[in-house]
């Protein structure tokens, strides 16, 4: 499973929003190794292909008391049709500059940025 590193390379993945607010953690791989789903006309969104459940095995260690459904979470994907990054996030953080800043930052995106929500990040 392909986890976050230091790579300067726009990352597609998932995130966490830690207790406070002031940190997220999360998983991602480059556009290159992202999932395509396909949209009508033959666009696509790249997704990181692992569920939230899936990749909490990177931090079950580090927070053993809790699941991956106990923090707020996150997806970023990237839609090829009009070259701009989704952050998929819960409604009560889509006009948090701070957790946008921290996503933006964790998985260098760069270019068009909008952050959209869903029914299955609200907690």
């Amino acid at each position: 499973m392909p986890v976050f590193s230091q790579t300067k390379v726009p990352l597609v993945g998932i995130f966490w929003i830690l207790p406070g607010d002031s940190e997220i953690i999360g998983v991602g791989e480059p556009l290159t190794d992202g999932d395509k789903v396909l949209l009508e006309g033959g666009n696509y969104l790249l997704m990181y292909h692992y569920t939230h459940d899936e990749a909490w095995v990177i931090y079950q260690d580090k927070y053993p008391e809790v699941r991956s459904r106990t923090f707020p979470r996150g997806r970023v994907m990237y839609n090829n049709e009009n070259k701009t990054f989704y952050i998929m996030l819960n409604r009560h953080y889509l006009k948090n500059e701070n957790i946008i800043s921290m996503v933006k930052s964790f998985f260098n995106l760069r270019g068009r940025i909008a952050t959209v929500t869903s029914e299955h990040y609200d907690m």
